[in-house]
């Protein structure tokens, strides 16, 4: 049987690590193009997605949130707020919390699937175990640019979905 660990910590870091390569491939083709990355950065892809900003900054705080409820260690990551960072900011944050999810060893989570962690997303929380609430997507994700997207909770009320900017 597979570890609670091995199942959710190394799948954080992936999702983490693929971020932060992405914003070194935009950052090549702004260079590439002759374009400001920080124009880039701020863009959207489709009107109705948030901007590459957003994405980074949703993605570090999902990832923070998952080690502090399972960890519940306070000391590995420290409490990051949803609102617009600057390109060093967000690739501070990433290898932040790339670190931290380094740190976080299997005693720290393995045995834990079924404690009860509470949890917040769009103005409401739920008590849910944190087996379900990592792998089962209920409802904090670690993916979180899938559940946006896909995943029915988000897609109830488009009031619900955190803005940083408004649609142009």
């Amino acid at each position: 049987m597979v570890s609670f660990h091995a199942t959710v910590i190394p799948v954080l870091i992936k999702s983490l690590q693929t971020t932060s390569t992405l914003l070194d491939k935009a950052e090549a083709h702004a260079k590439a193009k002759g374009t400001p990355f920080s124009s880039l950065f701020s863009a959207r892809l489709v009107d109705d997605m948030l901007p590459l900003s957003a994405q980074v900054t949703i993605t570090v705080l999902f990832a923070r949130k998952g080690i502090q409820l399972l960890t519940t260690r306070d000391d590995l990551v420290a409490a990051l707020e949803y609102k617009e960072y600057s390109v060093e900011e967000s690739r501070a944050q990433l290898e932040e919390t790339l670190e931290a999810l380094r740190k976080v060893l299997p005693e720290h989570v393995d045995g834990k699937e079924e404690e009860v962690v509470q949890v917040s997303m769009y103005e409401k929380s739920a008590d849910v175990s944190a087996k379900d609430c990592t792998l089962n997507h209920t409802p904090l994700p670690p993916h979180p640019q899938y559940h946006h997207h896909h995943h029915p909770k988000c897609l109830a009320s488009e009031s619900r979905r955190p803005h940083i900017h408004n649609p142009p």
